[in-house]
């Protein structure tokens, strides 16, 4: 018995022959094409380094932080970024092109007091189309202490009648001259005032409860603007 051969529709045929010449599932190609793009920026990279990076000058005056130094870059990177911090937090960056130069950082709101800077480096390369890679495996970083002056003050009151006191204080350090600041709290929070070196402290007006515990506080402010800590001492009117 003849059989006639089996025929079946196109409709179930082409799915099965797109599938082979597209090579499988969008999923696969995306998956593969990530590794690639990965291996290719490894390779990039390999080899790159901060040959040197050094502070060549760094300091404080009024708060304002500045400095700067060298960088220097081998294998075939041909430029750098530089990432500037203070006290552990990220202030600035910048990226500089070429095979050496020079860095600058400047940063305000420096309190009084010792200060901790770190640059980091890391090998950049821009290709002629100034398509930028950074290579983030091969740092270099570098520190030093920075140390902001700020005045100090002390301050001495003796008693002058059995009504009041007088109150002489003394500024070193900073860059002067210096503006001096009193405060006073008695039954409340008192107000910074300018004032003299010395200060006359009187008593309340009778009647009031003794002893009356009065606190005076003293602080300058240099030239620059900085303010010293302050100095903070007790008088009993009895």
């Amino acid at each position: 018995m003849l059989r006639q051969p089996l025929s079946l529709p196109y409709r179930v045929l082409l799915p099965s022959v797109v599938l082979l010449a597209c090579g499988g599932t969008p999923e696969e190609s995306a998956s593969h094409g990530d590794a690639t793009v990965g291996t290719k920026t490894s390779a990039l990279c390999s080899g790159q380094s901060v040959e040197t990076l050094s502070v060549s000058g760094m300091s404080s005056y009024a708060g304002l932080l500045a400095g700067n130094g060298t960088w220097s870059v081998g294998g075939s990177a041909n430029a750098v970024r530089l990432e500037h911090f203070i006290d552990g937090v990220l202030r600035s960056t910048e990226e500089r092109p070429g095979r050496t130069g020079t860095w600058y950082v400047s940063a305000d709101g420096m309190s009084c007091g010792a200060h901790a800077f770190v640059v980091k480096a890391y090998p950049m390369i821009i290709d002629s189309a100034g398509n930028q890679t950074t290579c983030w495996d091969a740092p270099r970083q570098t520190s030093q202490s920075v140390d902001q002056p700020c005045p100090t003050v002390s301050m001495s009151c003796m008693p002058e009648s059995r009504i009041n006191s007088i109150c002489t204080g003394t500024a070193s350090g900073g860059t002067g001259p210096y503006t001096p600041f009193w405060k006073v709290n008695y039954t409340s929070e008192g107000n910074w005032f300018q004032g003299q070196m010395t200060f006359n402290l009187f008593c309340p007006p009778e009647p009031y409860p003794k002893p009356a515990r009065i606190e005076v506080l003293f602080k300058v402010r240099d030239s620059t603007g900085m303010d010293s800590p302050a100095r903070t001492t007790t008088i009993l009117c009895k």
